[in-house]
């Protein structure tokens, strides 16, 4: 949100920089923000695309995101998470596994390597998913 854009770029970006796609969903706040340009972007992905939106509501800036996607599997994330170098695999795995799943959501470590919430392996129901942040 706002000029969080800024960690975007400095620290998200580089961890994924394998990906086949980026869309990045730029929630604006503060009208006195300008949105990106693209071609800033495209130099930290060859492949991103880049929307913004004057607007709040975490909900609203996720599903716009997931409008520009064309990718088979999306990864939402806040900007602000670390990933592990094997991340990739480990996402690709749980989908060949669970090849009917909509969505798979997986377990969040602080930075002692401690898990931030318990989760167990099964289906959500509609009380567990409203627990799941993006």
């Amino acid at each position: 949100m706002n000029k969080n854009i800024e960690k975007v770029k400095k620290h998200l970006l580089p961890q994924l920089k394998n990906l086949d796609e980026i869309v990045i969903s730029h929630q604006i706040t503060d009208k006195s923000i300008q949105p990106e340009d693209i071609n800033e972007l495209k130099k930290y992905h060859k492949n991103i695309k880049y929307s913004y939106m004057y607007d709040k509501w975490l909900s609203k800036n996720r599903n716009n995101a997931l409008k520009l996607s064309e990718a088979d599997i999306c990864i939402i994330t806040d900007d602000d998470l670390d990933y592990l170098p094997w991340f990739e695999k480990i996402i690709k795995e749980w989908y060949k596994k669970f090849k009917d799943a909509d969505i798979i959501t997986f377990q969040a470590l602080d930075k002692n390597w401690k898990f931030k919430f318990k989760v167990k392996e099964g289906k959500h129901s509609l009380f567990s998913i409203c627990k799941i942040s993006s």
